[in-house]
């Protein structure tokens, strides 16, 4: 009985095989092909070249995030007590952000991650460059405004 679904298909309907048709089957046609099951050991050489796995970023996932958290630690040098700590960890970390960055730039070109890696660790030396010259500037100003 057809349905509605099957009026709107435009597609030759396929006549339904019983199991009792295969053994009526002509000779004169090939018998398919079964599958091979994961057990089968027939055959235990493949002349199919193995896939590789594909190249993994980890350098520029490891120069961003290195390069981010960097960033952060050069704003943190504003906070007291903390600069004496984040100032150091931000420039150790910016330089090598920066290594890290051209270093998976040589293996993968077409790396955005080192690129980020690359570009975050030269802000993180640039804000620490500006933090320590405003410190410079606002002690200077500091000292220059103390009685003689």
């Amino acid at each position: 009985m057809p349905t509605d679904d099957d009026l709107d298909d435009d597609r030759p309907s396929r006549r339904r095989r019983d199991r009792d048709d295969e053994d009526d089957r002509d000779d004169d046609r090939p018998a398919p092909r079964r599958r091979r099951d994961a057990d089968d050991l027939d055959d235990d050489y493949d002349d199919r070249s193995r896939r590789r796995a594909p190249e993994s970023d980890g350098m520029g996932v490891a120069a961003m995030v290195i390069g981010i958290i960097a960033c952060v630690c050069s704003l943190g040098c504003c906070v007291p007590y903390l600069g004496f700590v984040a100032g150091p960890l931000s420039i150790i970390g910016g330089i090598t952000a920066i290594i890290l960055g051209f270093v998976g730039r040589s293996k993968n070109p077409k790396s955005g991650k080192s690129m980020a890696g690359i570009i975050t660790g030269f802000a993180a030396l640039l804000l620490d460059v500006l933090m320590v010259v405003l410190v410079i500037a606002v002690f200077g100003g500091m000292a220059a405004m103390q009685p003689k």
